[in-house]
């Protein structure tokens, strides 16, 4: 059950980033893959199946990832 920004999971509240997290390590550990290795196109396909969007809003994300990080 999904309760603003937060997601109510065995009656405890986590935050999205906590469950983002979550999903990206089982994925990494099902697949034996680590995000941080792949190129561009592999991590838009994976990140779009773990955060449940399409690949043009993961692509946007990476996006917005790569321009918050270079501008710091």
């Amino acid at each position: 059950m999904v309760v603003g920004r937060n997601v109510l999971n065995c009656n405890t509240m986590i935050s999205r980033e906590e469950e983002t997290k979550r999903r990206t390590i089982a994925w990494e550990e099902k697949h034996g893959k680590k995000l941080e290795d792949f190129n561009r196109k592999e991590w838009i396909k994976a990140v779009s199946e773990i955060m449940a969007m399409t690949e043009r809003e993961a692509e946007e994300y990476l996006d917005h990832l790569i321009m918050n990080k270079n501008s710091r």
